[in-house]
């Protein structure tokens, strides 16, 4: 259970649901509405909802239409908005100060895109002392390539799941869990992760 002894609530990390992004994604809207409901599941229990913004100078210029978090979710007044530079949201931000202020330990993560800000701040969020769980179905990418072999969107969801599943270490839990078992301020059962792997194994046989 994480590093921090001094607090141990969770956090809903919404990582890049910006509309230059998710305009290129083939699962957007499903995600959109998964993000949708746990942003409400959060408020409900009181756990923190964190929203993390990123800009670069090519494809999501800041002050762009493409750059802004898409209309389709509602920010509200008093939650934090991280202005990120790199996939790691941790990375030249004040996000650590933010969780640290909100009591939390434990982040659930959500967003676009899965091989770039999902994967860089699960993976920051670990290195610095967090529980992180990552919504199974709560993320997705664009259909990419890298030298010379495709890689659709679908794959790399999978690939990203499966890291975050089988990455273990010292003194803090990584897992991954199904939007629906989502639970703001209970662990991860090992029940919720059986179910998280049996939801990638049906995508497996699609």
């Amino acid at each position: 259970m994480s590093l921090f002894t001094d607090r141990d609530g969770d956090a809903l990390l919404i990582i890049g649901m910006q509309d230059a992004v998710l305009a290129r994604t083939a699962s957007g809207d499903c995600v959109i509405a998964t993000v949708g409901d746990l942003v409400d599941r959060a408020r409900l229990t009181g756990a923190p909802v964190v929203w993390v913004q990123y800009h670069d100078d090519d494809d999501l210029e800041s002050g762009s239409p493409g750059w802004q978090l898409t209309g389709r979710l509602t920010r509200m007044l008093g939650e934090p908005l991280i202005d990120a530079a790199f996939a790691d949201a941790f990375a030249g931000t004040r996000l650590h100060d933010e969780l640290a202020s909100a009591g939390a330990a434990h982040l659930v993560v959500v967003g676009v895109r899965s091989d770039t800000g999902v994967r860089g701040t699960v993976t920051g969020g670990l290195y610095r002392g967090y529980d992180v769980t990552l919504v199974a179905d709560g993320h997705t990418t664009v259909d990419d390539s890298f030298d010379g072999t495709d890689l659709p969107a679908s794959t790399v969801v999978q690939v990203v799941n499966k890291l975050a599943w089988t990455t273990h270490l010292p003194g803090v839990t990584a897992g991954l869990v199904a939007a629906a078992d989502v639970v703001f301020g209970q662990p991860t059962t090992d029940a919720d992760l059986l179910a998280a792997s049996e939801l990638d194994d049906e995508r497996d046989d699609e």
